[in-house]
C-alpha cells in the first residue's frame, strides 16, 4: 500500500521535473528568439547611422586626406658629422640639471642654434626672430 507521504513526495518530484522542463524551454526560447523588429518610424534614423558609419570608415582612393603643409622653417639636414655635438650636449645637460625647464637653458639653446647656422645645417636667421635677445655673458 502507498502511504500519503509517498504520494506527496511523488507530486513534489513531478512538480520539480515539470518546473525544470519549463525553465529549460524558456531559456531555449530566450536564446533562439528572433531579434526585435525595428519600428518603421526609426528606419530613417537607422539608415542615417549606417551611411555615416560607412562614410567615416571609408578607405581607398576617394578617402578624404588632410592637406600636407611644410614646416615653418623648412627642412634642414641632421648633424651627422657631429659639428655641433658639444653645444647640443651642453644644452641637454643643462635641461637635465634644471628638471627640463628650458627657460634656465636659453643661453645654451642660443649657442646651439648659432652653431647650426654657422655650420650650414640651418638657414641663417636673426636670433631675435627666433626669440633670443642679444648675447650677454652668463
Amino acid at each position: 500500500m502507498v502511504r500519503k507521504s509517498q504520494i506527496d513526495s511523488m507530486i513534489l518530484f513531478s512538480g520539480l521535473v515539470i518546473a525544470g522542463c519549463a525553465y529549460g524551454l524558456y531559456e531555449t526560447y530566450r536564446y533562439f528568439k528572433p531579434p526585435r523588429p525595428i519600428p518603421v518610424q526609426s528606419w530613417d534614423k537607422y539608415v542615417d547611422i549606417q551611411s555615416k558609419a560607412k562614410r567615416d570608415m571609408s578607405t581607398g582612393p576617394f578617402q578624404r586626406v588632410a592637406p600636407v603643409t611644410p614646416p615653418l622653417k623648412g627642412s634642414f639636414p641632421l648633424d651627422h658629422e657631429g659639428q655641433c655635438k658639444v653645444e647640443m650636449l651642453k644644452y641637454m645637460l643643462c635641461l637635465h640639471e634644471a628638471n627640463q625647464h628650458s627657460t634656465e637653458c636659453r643661453g645654451f639653446a642660443r649657442d646651439y642654434l648659432k652653431c647650426r647656422m654657422d655650420a650650414g645645417l640651418m638657414e641663417q636667421d636673426d636670433l631675435a626672430r627666433l626669440g633670443f635677445k642679444e648675447h650677454t655673458p652668463e
